[in-house]
């Protein structure tokens, strides 16, 4: 999370000068281009001592939020840290499982072509009168899927009975229906990750 500045600094677009009062954005955001350059990023970490078990070390994170350094400027919100950048990655990857799992029920398919989950509209009605926090995939293509189970497969039970005990959101464009309701349950979500992951 990036700190608030108390030096005021001079606005290159418009001139002004800023007051340390002005609060600079607290929050990263994530756009789709970020979150490629992310998972890019952590692709040359997979051959090297940097990855164990579909998890990547700080090492990676560290150098993937250089490489995202200045992306605040095109997608708004705070600098990316590594705690960022490990968070994210942390959603980005919950978020492969939750379409993975969709992809292997009956009736369900992944759509090369679209990105996206596909099923006959009846198959998509019953699954969400049980599921409505699944909505988002009905909708919305996951260009990155591909990418990321590449990154995660062998790390993680994928199969039709495995269980998924946690979902984050994919805070993205369009944004996910996020199944974790409020801000507070993502940061419980961002605390649990072990220090040496920040």
């Amino acid at each position: 999370m990036a700190h608030k500045s108390t030096t005021p600094t001079t606005s290159q677009d418009n001139g002004k000068q800023d007051t340390p009062n002005e609060q600079a954005p607290c929050n990263a955001k994530w756009s789709s281009s970020d979150d490629t350059t992310l998972v890019n990023t952590l692709k040359t970490f997979v051959d090297g001592n940097s990855a164990d078990n579909g998890s990547f070390k700080p090492a990676a994170f560290m150098v993937t939020a250089k490489v995202l350094e200045h992306s605040h400027k095109m997608s708004g919100g705070a600098v990316k840290t590594t705690k960022n950048c490990s968070c994210h990655w942390a959603a980005l990857k919950a978020n492969c499982l939750i379409v993975r799992q969709l992809v292997n029920l009956s009736g369900f398919k992944w759509d090369d072509s679209t990105k996206m989950v596909t099923a006959e509209g009846s198959v998509w009605e019953k699954y969400l009168e049980a599921h409505p926090e699944a909505k988002h995939w009905c909708f919305n293509p996951f260009s990155l899927y591909e990418d990321i189970l590449g990154l995660i497969k062998g790390c993680h039970a994928m199969g039709e009975g495995a269980l998924l005990s946690y979902s984050v959101p994919h805070k993205s464009t369009p944004p996910l229906q996020n199944p974790l309701r409020t801000k507070s349950a993502f940061s419980a979500l961002c605390s649990s990750v072990p220090p040496h992951f920040h």
